[in-house]
This record gives structure tokens, C-alpha cells and sequence, in this order.
């Protein structure tokens, strides 16, 4: 299941090509649970970046 939880806009200026990229705050991967709580669990959480929604051209994968 994809969800998106946060995005930018990065202006490139001078002819840069590269952006530097932060983590997205913990609290953004949290769910309600089965239990009716708020929480994380764990597993992969894939970034992407990308022009356009059906332009992506870089992705990592961190793990929870």
C-alpha cells in the first residue's frame, strides 16, 4: 500500500542537478493500530523522488 506523506518543491538553480533530502518526521508513519492505538510498525518505508508522480527516477528504502 503507497501513501503519500509529505512532499517539496526544490528549485535547482546555476545548473545544480542534486538536491539534498531530509527524513520525513517519524510522526508521519504512525497509524492507528488494531488496537485503537497510535503507533509504527515495523518494516520498509520507501522515499521517491522524481518530476512528476508517473516521473520517479530515484528511490531508497530505509527500514523501521
Amino acid at each position: 500500500m503507497g501513501q503519500l506523506i509529505a512532499f517539496a518543491r526544490v528549485g535547482l538553480t546555476g545548473g545544480r542537478r542534486r538536491a539534498s533530502l531530509s527524513k520525513p518526521s517519524w510522526s508521519g508513519l504512525h497509524h492507528n493500530l488494531t488496537d485503537g492505538r497510535r503507533g509504527m510498525e515495523p518494516g520498509d518505508v520507501t522515499v521517491l523522488a522524481g518530476l512528476a508522480a508517473d516521473a520517479l527516477s530515484c528511490a531508497a528504502t530505509i527500514t523501521v
